[in-house]
């Protein structure tokens, strides 16, 4: 189940296994290949990296099939989306719309305090200010962040 999840969460995430690995502090992908065909399983400390990257439990990581999960709740909303008549499809895709501008308009990242850096300010704008992001670009973007950010302290160490 593990190397099944591995690859799913990982490909939902956008995520290539040499990103994967350098996160993971690994030199080359081909330690994450080999987990995602079942050859390996890493040991618990890089499970718990793993599960903290993905933001899944150990046991779900190693038990649950995760590609199954969002599907079933997808399926569900869909089935009951399915039944209104027009007018309610309507309010509820204004409502969801709404709900979708609002939680990226209050998302707020964080970086980890630490002793051993000085925080320095990121700014960035758009090129097109009504552009919308998916979760997935969002998710891509905090993960340069954080690369970028590991980067400068090994540099700078």
């Amino acid at each position: 189940m593990f190397a099944q999840n591995l690859r799913y969460l990982r490909e939902s995430h956008n995520m290539e296994q040499i990103e994967l690995a350098e996160r993971l502090g690994k030199k080359s992908s081909s330690t994450i290949s080999e987990w995602e065909k079942g050859k390996y399983t890493p040991r618990i400390g890089v499970l718990n990296d793993i599960s903290e990257i993905f933001k899944v439990s150990i046991s779900d990581l190693m038990n649950t099939d995760l590609s199954n999960q969002n599907s079933s709740i997808d399926n569900d909303h869909m089935n009951l989306f399915a039944q209104l008549d027009n007018s309610r499809k309507i309010k509820v895709n204004s409502f969801a719309q709404k709900q979708l501008e609002e939680q990226l308009k209050n998302k707020i990242v964080e970086l980890p305090k630490r002793d051993d850096y000085v925080e320095d300010d990121l700014a960035a704008h758009l090129v097109d200010p009504t552009r919308k992001f998916t979760e997935e670009e969002i998710d891509g973007l905090k993960a340069y962040l954080s690369k970028a950010k590991e980067d400068y302290l090994n540099k700078n160490k």
